[in-house]
């Protein structure tokens, strides 16, 4: 069995952490709530976005009115990526460090990569 760490990230305003993290776990159980997808670093690092809510959908159009479907790996739509600890060839950690130290970021790498690929999408 593999041991994962998984990561659910929100942004909230609110008047102490305390209160953040309040409002973050009520949003977390929440079971309308769209705030379903997680990032999952297994024992190697190796990264895997999972979006529940999209895999929830895609079950339920393939399942119809079953009420006997049952989660499956196979079944989970999953965008695996690069090792967590590998540069992006088109965006390497140093051009990343570089928007830290003049503070034009403050996302993690990954997320920075994932943003700048979004801002080029939009550019051409």
């Amino acid at each position: 069995m593999t041991t994962y760490s998984l990561n659910w990230q929100i942004e909230i305003d609110a008047e102490s952490p305390v209160e953040a993290t309040r409002q973050a776990l009520k949003i977390h159980r929440d079971r309308n709530s769209t705030a379903t997808v997680f990032d999952i670093y297994d024992e190697d690092g190796n990264h895997t976005r999972v979006d529940l809510l999209e895999i929830e959908e895609e079950q339920m159009s393939r399942a119809g009115d079953r009420k006997d479907l049952i989660d499956t790996n196979e079944q989970a739509k999953v965008v695996p990526t690069k090792n967590h600890w590998e540069d992006d060839p088109e965006y390497p950690a140093e051009d990343w460090q570089y928007e830290v130290t003049l503070g034009n970021t403050r996302l993690g790498y990954h997320d920075w990569v994932e943003h700048e690929r979004d801002a080029k999408r939009v550019m051409s």
